[in-house]
């Protein structure tokens, strides 16, 4: 049970113990321990003057040095002080991450905030390094400092949307919703641009809708999918139906099977691939059948 409530006192950071030195249980540490645990925490202070702040927080951080030392809040001092160290190092190797972490351990007001900005500067497109800058920020009541990373986000959305300008063209055009709902992502932290993202998604469907191609018209399905339009995929679902049905009557059963299944009528999609492909063997067949007889007629003429 003492054990239990050493771990408890580690784990809650009281490291400010009264004299003489003593556990949350009442356990009272000996002359020895105490006279060993100060010991420790001197072979620590050493460390740490010579810039080792790991080697010294490891010291600090033993049960035996917490628990009897008699000088509670200078083992406390000592543990900031190494927690920065610790920090410090990892930001000069560009650790940023690792910093920002061990910074906090020290308590070291501005120094988080400032691991923060950097990790955002070396991954600007990266929503949830962005996301985690905002949140601290926010939850530090620091507005100048959230606005800043939303301003981040905002020109995310701004470089997405040229690039999505950029890739609707020819082929690609089917695929550029990628590029918007990237986008969208980005409107969710800056706090702007939805509506933008939105009229934009409309736009691209609006002009696909006008296709004739399963493929393009599958494209605006998704862009309006991707704009919450649902009246609009209707419209895109009756017209593929109007368009499979043109091409069924003309014989053109595979291209009818994909508007069929465009349109959301997957039963009848299936049957009517599976008779244009049965129908595709049936005139491959004849075809061989004839290209054999035109053979052997031009053998019988050449006296072959």
């Amino acid at each position: 049970m003492r054990n239990l409530y050493r771990l408890a006192l580690l784990t809650a950071g009281l490291l400010a113990l009264p004299a003489p030195s003593a556990w949350a249980d009442g356990y009272v540490c000996k002359k020895a321990e105490v006279a060993a645990a100060n010991t420790e925490l001197r072979k620590a202070q050493g460390l740490a003057n010579a810039g080792n702040g790991r080697a010294a927080f490891d010291i600090i951080a033993t049960e035996a040095l917490v628990g009897c030392s008699d000088d509670g809040q200078k083992v406390q001092a000592l543990r900031l002080r190494a927690a920065h160290l610790i920090a410090a190092d990892f930001e000069k190797n560009g650790k940023f991450e690792d910093a920002f972490n061990w910074y906090q351990t020290a308590q070291s007001i501005p120094d988080p905030g400032r691991m923060q900005r950097k990790l955002v500067e070396a991954k600007p497109q990266d929503t949830n390094v962005v996301g985690r800058a905002i949140e601290f920020f926010k939850g530090h009541n620091d507005p100048v400092q959230e606005k800043a990373m939303r301003g981040v986000a905002a020109q995310n959305i701004e470089r997405l949307l040229a690039k999505e300008q950029q890739q609707f063209v020819g082929v690609t055009r089917m695929t550029t919703t990628q590029y918007l709902g990237e986008a969208s992502n980005w409107a969710h932290l800056a706090l702007t641009g939805q509506d933008r993202i939105k009229a934009r998604q409309l736009q691209r469907g609006d002009t696909l809708a006008l296709a004739t191609s399963a493929r393009e018209l599958e494209g605006a399905i998704s862009f309006y999918e991707q704009a919450g339009a649902e009246d609009r995929v209707v419209k895109v679902k009756v017209r593929a139906r109007t368009l499979a049905d043109a091409h069924l009557k003309k014989g053109e059963s595979l291209v009818a099977a994909e508007l069929y299944g465009v349109a959301g009528d997957h039963g009848k999609a299936e049957v009517v691939a599976k008779a244009g492909a049965a129908k595709t063997v049936q005139d491959e067949e004849a075809r061989k059948k004839q290209f054999k007889k035109e053979q052997e007629d031009l053998e019988k003429e050449l006296g072959l």
